[in-house]
Parts: C-alpha cells; sequence; structure tokens
C-alpha cells in the first residue's frame, strides 16, 4: 500500500461515484485514504437530504469496514486553533495534521488556502487533480479499480459511456481523458 495519505472531505464523500472510486483506489493500495468520524458525520447528513435516512447508517459502516485504518481521531484539542475562511472546516484541517496527510482533497478549494495550509506541509487538491495524479502513480491499480467500479454496477449495468459521463458531471475530466485509452478494458 502507498504510504501516501489523503484525508478526504464530506464532499468528495458525498456523491456515490466519486466516494466509491475513493474507497476502490485506497483499497488497490494506491493511497491511503483518512477521514474522521466528524467527516462522516457531516456525509450522513448531506445524504439524509437525498436518501432514505434507513440506508446511511448501513453505508457509513460499509465505508468504516472498507477502510479501518480510515478513522482519524485525538484532534479535537487543535481545533480551536486553527484558522480556516469557514471555521466549520477546522475540524478537517485538524485531522489532516494530527493523521500526517499530505493533501485534504476536497472540490471546496478556496475553503483551505494554500497559505492556510503551507505551514503544516498540507496542501488541499480537487478530486480531478487528486486522481489525476493516482493514475499516474499507479494506472494499472487505478483502471483495475474503474474496471471494478463499473462491474459491481449491474442493476442496472452502467456501459463505459455513461460511466465517462458521471465523472464529467462531478468535473472528473481529466480523470476522464487519462482513462480514454483504456476505454476498452473497462
Amino acid at each position: 500500500m502507498s504510504g501516501f495519505r489523503a484525508l478526504l472531505d464530506a464532499n468528495v464523500l458525498y456523491p456515490d461515484v466519486l466516494r466509491d472510486l475513493l474507497v476502490r483506489l485506497a483499497r488497490h493500495g494506491v493511497y491511503r485514504a483518512l477521514w474522521s468520524e466528524d467527516i462522516l458525520a457531516e456525509v450522513g447528513r448531506a445524504l439524509g437530504e437525498n436518501a432514505a435516512v434507513s440506508d446511511i447508517p448501513r453505508l457509513l459502516a460499509l465505508m468504516r469496514a472498507a477502510l479501518p485504518d480510515a478513522i482519524v481521531e485525538c484532534y479535537a484539542d487543535l481545533v480551536a486553533t486553527l484558522t480556516l475562511p469557514d471555521p466549520d472546516d477546522r475540524h478537517v484541517l485538524a485531522a489532516a495534521i494530527v493523521s500526517n496527510a499530505a493533501v485534504i482533497v476536497s472540490c471546496n478549494e478556496r475553503d483551505f488556502p494554500a497559505a492556510a495550509l503551507a505551514s503544516y506541509g498540507l496542501e488541499c487538491q480537487h478530486p480531478d487533480t487528486f486522481l489525476t495524479h493516482a493514475y499516474h502513480y499507479d494506472a494499472v491499480a487505478f483502471t483495475a479499480a474503474v474496471r471494478e467500479q463499473r462491474a459491481a454496477w449491474r442493476n442496472p449495468s452502467v456501459d463505459v459511456d455513461a460511466l465517462f459521463d458521471r465523472y464529467r458531471t462531478l468535473g472528473l475530466a481529466q480523470v476522464v481523458a487519462l482513462l480514454e485509452p483504456h476505454r476498452s478494458t473497462l
């Protein structure tokens, strides 16, 4: 497994396609995924707006079981000492610092300005950027994870075009461009 550690913000764990890909890549050893119970609680609240509430505990339990070493703890005392544009995001930065993450993966890069992260040796990356780096780190494992993701969708099945459309909807244009040459094997 790669020692590269990435803390996943709630907004990248909310969309099912992105969450599934990020978890599969971590399970394939491309990187070490990290999150906290606070982040999972945010995911649960966001999902609660669009999903059957009874499904949420099951989903979060599946995430915990899939990556049991992803949970970051012991960061609460650090939260109050941090400064970010949105104080509600400080727990994410605190968890990243305590876990020695290299990056925070978030769709809201403006919430984690480079100046606020630099002194902790951190940077924030949009999922498209993060996944592009992950692809270049291990293209074989990356394409295997995508193939596995697509194969898991059987009811209904998803063809490559539909998968790529879902990725594009999530802002993963670079990822689609990298995967295009692998179309026939996905």
